[in-house]
Parts: C-alpha cells; structure tokens; sequence
C-alpha cells in the first residue's frame, strides 16, 4: 500500500518504508496530482517554463520514469494525456481534509505534521508557487478553525453576520479566544 506525506516534509511510503523520491520536481508531481486529474500540458507547463512544449514533455516523462525507477510509478494514474494520484494512494492531506470536514477536530489535527510540502522548491514557475501558497494557507486555516474546535472554542453561529460585518471568522469565538484574534476591532461577534 502506497502511503503519501504531504503534510510536513514530501515523503511516499510503501508498506510503512520510505520510498526515495529524487527529485524536487517529481514531489511536486504527486503534490499536483493531489489536486484531481491534471493534463500532461498543464503539469508540464507549470514545471518547466522556460522550454518549449517538447522539451517539457520530455522532462515530464522523464520524471515520471525517475517515479517508476524508485517503485513509484504506480502512485500516479496515467489516462492518455491526463495524470491522477492512483485510487489505491493514501495521502495525509486529503485524510485530514476529510477528517476536517467530517467535525472530527482530535483526529485531524493528528494527521499534521507541518505545512504543505514543507520545503519544497522547485523554481519551477510563479503560477505553481502561488498555486502552493494559496494551498498552504487553506490548510493551515482549516488546521487553525480544528484547533479552535479541538480546544472547545468554535461556537457557531446562531444566525449569519449582517450585512455590515467584515470578520471573516465563520464562527463566534469564546472568550479565551478572542483576545487572540486579530479581527476583533471590526468584528460583529462580540
């Protein structure tokens, strides 16, 4: 069984073993096959800008030949010109967003181990660093809203905020909170 870590520091286990993933731009691969089905181009595009379409296809499929060598290949699921992360593929990351989801905060908060692909650079393209960040600051957000509910702090709210509030906290904190929360000068949950 295949085993992915993307919470914290990129890793892929087999069987509880570390399999080695060798190069930056291979865990960028399997961190962008998290996000569902992606087609050759973009992956290849978003990973090597700076060559023509041909030579970015090319480094694409060397790295997914790099994945096989390393007893990977079967982590990723090829459908003609489109990727996916193999239905069979555990990944820490969607545990906890499903855990998240589920309102099982203790369970969640379990799963993490740092933030998303902790120390990953690829130099790979802007767009793909900004795709990374906006996806670490989601995780991070739901991680901070499950502490919250963890800690007996997330009360919801009863009715929506009117019209004139510009909190973007989606639940009223308690007052152990609240001093801690950096909206509470404009917020209406007071």
């Amino acid at each position: 069984m295949l085993s992915l870590r993307l919470l914290g520091p990129v890793s892929l286990l087999r069987d509880g073993q570390p399999l080695p993933l060798p190069t930056h731009k291979a865990q960028a691969l399997l961190l962008l096959a998290l996000g569902g089905p992606s087609h050759r181009a973009r992956l290849a595009t978003w990973l090597w800008p700076l060559t023509d379409d041909s030579a970015s296809r090319r480094n694409l499929r060397r790295e997914l030949a790099r994945l096989r060598d390393a007893g990977a290949g079967d982590a990723l699921l090829t459908q003609g010109e489109v990727l996916t992360l193999a239905p069979g593929v555990q990944c820490d990351a969607l545990a906890f967003a499903t855990l998240a989801d589920a309102g099982q905060a203790t369970q969640a908060l379990a799963l993490w181990r740092g933030p998303l692909a902790d120390g990953l650079q690829t130099g790979a393209t802007e767009a793909f660093d900004d795709w990374l960040a906006a996806e670490r600051r989601r995780l991070a957000t739901r991680r901070r809203r499950r502490q919250l509910l963890a800690a007996g702090c997330w009360l919801p709210r009863p009715t929506p905020p009117r019209p004139t509030a510009i909190c973007p906290w989606p639940w009223t904190p308690c007052s152990s909170c609240w001093p801690t929360i950096r909206c509470r000068s404009t917020c209406t949950a007071r």
